[in-house]
């Protein structure tokens, strides 16, 4: 009877796209031979070489020959590779030149590049590499990873280190030392056993991870001992292989039920590993609403930053991508009905982001917080003239329904410091900087709408976001949103009136107040009554007394009366008494 079976690379990639960061990564000479730089074992044999031309005299010789020679030399083969490279450059500093000689001008290659991905994409945590040289490190850095890794090179750093299970990000383990501090491990005597600590971080990683080899033939004594006492029945062992494998390897898969996968080149695995990897992840794109959420929930419970960054990018990427093509594709003459669809098409399309905003005020991930909302400049600096027409308005719309929505989020979670976060992000403009609350909100196509409609709107801009959210565009609870959207609004017109009202722009227009029908706004009431919350708001926001807050009120509440609002709006500051002001100053 047959049976159906896949490519082993297949349930890898599942496994690794999860984001538990269950397996580590094993790297051999083969990765950094891509890049151009010589093994260990190539460096060994090039130090040897001169002993050997001196020894005999000789001024033509080969590689094989200079091998066969240490490896017949009983005295040479059981010095260690400091003790040999001190017989021919005496001097650290002639070391230092030697052994960079190998590595001047290199730069990471396509496997240090994609492993480098992998740790970004929150595919790895652990990299254990028998290499000395940088390029992995080189790599990381490129990515924008220099400071979120750390590297155990000798003994003593792997003695006094956190334990590995305390890594959040990368741990870098150089299993026979680095270039650039302790000693390197090279000589046949030295590969026999690994220092004591870090062979003890060695074992206990592959007992308790599944194991990725990728570029390593399997010839050091010290790592092979401890691959043959792994304890294989956790997770799988994967080994990539170009040409032949020796015969110890072989042995050892077979026995750990293993899986040994042809590839001529690591970069080719590699990547492909990443490519269905994101192929994994991309079927979320399709998820419902809970799905969404419940996915969003673990990834903030994992709580890797490097994981979380990378969701906050891949989302906002996707997003502005699809805002680009379609502004890019409308035409300066657009009329208003065509605007307004590509605009609900936006708003849907941002459903994602906006469920990651609220899951990050939700678990207060506020370093990741003011990672996500620099989405709303580039929204925003997609209206490179800065105008209010047709497809430009698009854009400046786009961002104020969002803005509000997202925005509101932060009120309904208390989340004032994020609110801040929110009021302070600034842009430049022409030759002056702009606070958030500055920026062009206008869209001339919404007041052409406005004036098609049989009775006009007062507080268009509000209006047709309300319109968006009772036609459950949002992925929100639809009464909800509608009046933390209008609490939202209300209070930045308060903090546009208390922080900003010197700068260039007009005050922050309350169209709010056309919608309340009579009722109070929760979030003043409170500041009110509830000194807990008045003196967190006070605080956290505005940076003063709950008092100075309470009291202030009375000014914005007159600024209000001041603007002259057509048609009778309800006024949301008329529980805010000159009575009261006195008594909280008091």
């Amino acid at each position: 009877m047959s049976s159906y079976k896949i490519k082993p690379i297949i349930p890898l990639a599942v496994n690794l796209a999860d984001g538990r960061r269950r397996f580590i990564l094993v790297c051999g000479a083969g990765v950094s031979r891509d890049a151009g730089v010589p093994s260990g074992w190539d460096i060994l044999i090039d130090t040897i070489s001169k002993i050997y031309q001196q020894e005999l005299k000789k001024k033509k010789f080969g590689k094989k020959e200079v091998e066969e020679w240490y490896l017949q030399n009983e005295n040479l083969k059981n010095m260690t590779y400091s003790k040999i490279l001190d017989l021919v450059y005496p001097g650290m500093e002639q070391k230092r030149i030697y052994l960079n000689s190998f590595l001047e001008g290199r730069q990471p290659g396509e496997v240090h590049k994609a492993i480098a991905t992998m740790v970004k994409e929150a595919l790895i945590r652990f990299i254990i590499t028998t290499n000395f040289d940088n390029l992995i490190e080189k790599a990381l850095d490129v990515e924008g990873l220099e400071d979120e890794y750390s590297l155990i090179s000798t003994n003593d750093q792997a003695k006094n280190c956190d334990t590995w299970d305390k890594v959040e990000t990368c741990r870098i383990y150089k299993l026979h030392g680095d270039k650039d501090q302790g000693p390197i491990r090279n000589s046949l005597a030295e590969l026999e056993r690994l220092d004591e600590y870090i062979e003890k971080d060695f074992q206990e990683l592959i007992n308790r991870h599944g194991v990725v080899v990728v570029g390593y033939a399997g010839r050091d004594e010290g790592v092979m001992r401890c691959f043959e006492k792994r304890e294989y029945h956790r997770y799988p062992l994967y080994w990539q292989f170009r040409d032949n494998l020796n015969k110890r390897v072989k042995i050892m898969i077979q026995n750990q039920d293993g899986v040994l996968m042809h590839y001529e080149r690591a970069s080719e695995f590699l990547n492909e590993l990443l490519d269905r990897g994101r192929m994994v992840r991309s079927i979320s794109d399709t998820d419902t609403i809970e799905v969404i959420k419940s996915n969003y929930e673990q990834l903030l419970i994992r709580n890797n930053p490097i994981e979380i960054k990378a969701r906050i990018d891949k989302e906002k990427i996707y997003y502005l991508r699809n805002i680009h093509s379609a502004h890019e594709s409308l035409n300066q003459n657009a009329n208003w009905q065509l605007l307004w669809d590509v605009h609900t098409d936006l708003i849907e399309k941002a459903n994602r982001n906006i469920l990651l905003g609220e899951q990050l005020l939700k678990f207060g991930m506020s370093r990741d917080w003011e990672e996500f909302i620099k989405i709303f400049e580039e929204i925003h600096s997609i209206n490179q003239m800065q105008d209010s027409y047709e497809r430009n308005g698009l854009i400046n719309y786009l961002f104020f329904s969002l803005f509000l929505a997202i925005g509101s989020r932060a009120l309904v979670y208390e989340s004032f410091n994020e609110i801040k976060k929110l009021f302070l992000l600034r842009k430049l403009h022409r030759d002056r900087i702009e606070y958030i609350l500055d920026w062009n909100i206008q869209a001339s196509y919404i007041q052409e709408r406005n004036q098609s409609e049989p009775s006009r709107f007062l507080a268009s801009k509000i209006h047709y976001l309300l319109d968006l959210v009772e036609a459950k565009k949002f992925p929100l609870d639809q009464n909800e949103l509608r009046k933390s959207i209008l609490e939202f609004d209300l209070l930045c017109f308060i903090y546009k009136t208390k922080k900003l009202k010197d700068r260039y722009s007009f005050d922050w227009y309350p169209g709010c107040a056309y919608y309340y029908q009579y009722e109070v706004p929760l979030f003043l009431e409170k500041i009110r009554l509830d000194d807990d919350y008045c003196e967190k708001i006070a605080k956290q926001l505005f940076d003063e007394p709950k008092d100075v807050l309470r009291a202030s009120l009375i000014e914005v509440k007159k600024i209000y009366d001041s603007l002259n609002m057509e048609g009778w709006p309800d006024n949301p500051f008329r529980n805010i008494s000159p009575r009261q002001g006195e008594q909280t100053a008091s």
